[in-house]
């Protein structure tokens, strides 16, 4: 299937070749087979017959992100923030690598802009929330600030499976264990997703309840 959705991409792209869909088609459809080579070859062509087609930017910058080469990713975003500012997704995009590059000031000014500009966007509360948790760095007061952020997004959406979830794991960092538990537990209750799995495994080990584990991951 893989191989045909590949197959009938290149084909649009050689027979439309003048219709940036198809250039954008066939490059998704070679980031997706893995043929990372290929897609960076395919859209410099791209980014040439089509100038100002930023999508092909944005294609280029997750190359770079798959790769790890987060540096030539960021400056992408910030090249098409300057042209176009008010690209909520390449802000996304932006904060969450800037994160992975230890820039936590830049990361969580970018990610209050975006929560400015939509207070009740579940994936701003939830992304931002679990970015500190997991930060080796963040106190108490952060983590605290956190939960207020997951507390704010539960009165929106009391059964939002990854906010349940976020909500678990920043306790147990504050060292609630039993309520990590119960909200990891609801999380799962609704979906078996499996960060919460994750998240589940660590907190039984931690709190002496290994013996559960095998019958969790069954």
């Amino acid at each position: 299937l893989e191989n045909y959705s590949l197959e009938i991409s290149k084909y649009a792209f050689n027979t439309y070749h003048n219709d940036p869909l198809s250039h954008e088609m066939y490059i998704n459809a070679l980031i997706d087979s893995k043929n990372f080579n290929e897609a960076l070859k395919i859209i410099k062509v791209s980014k040439s017959d089509f100038s100002d087609y930023y999508t092909f930017d944005l294609l280029e910058a997750k190359l770079y992100e798959i790769n790890y080469n987060y540096e030539d990713a960021i400056a992408i975003y910030n090249k098409i923030m300057m042209e176009h500012p008010n690209l909520v997704d390449v802000k996304y995009n932006a904060a969450k690598l800037h994160n992975a590059l230890f820039n936590y000031d830049l990361c969580d000014s970018i990610f209050l802009e975006l929560l400015d500009i939509d207070s009740n966007n579940i994936k701003f509360l939830n992304d931002f929330s679990m970015i500190i948790a997991n930060r080796k760095t963040s106190n108490r007061e952060e983590l605290n600030y956190a939960i207020g952020l997951i507390e704010y997004g539960l009165n929106i959406d009391k059964d939002n499976y990854k906010l349940l979830d976020t909500y678990g794991w920043i306790n147990y960092k504050l060292g609630d264990y039993n309520k990590a538990l119960d909200y990891i537990n609801k999380s799962l209750f609704i979906k078996r997703d499996s960060m919460a799995l994750e998240h589940l495994i660590e907190v039984l080990n931690i709190t002496n309840k290994s013996n559960q584990i095998e019958e969790i991951q069954s």
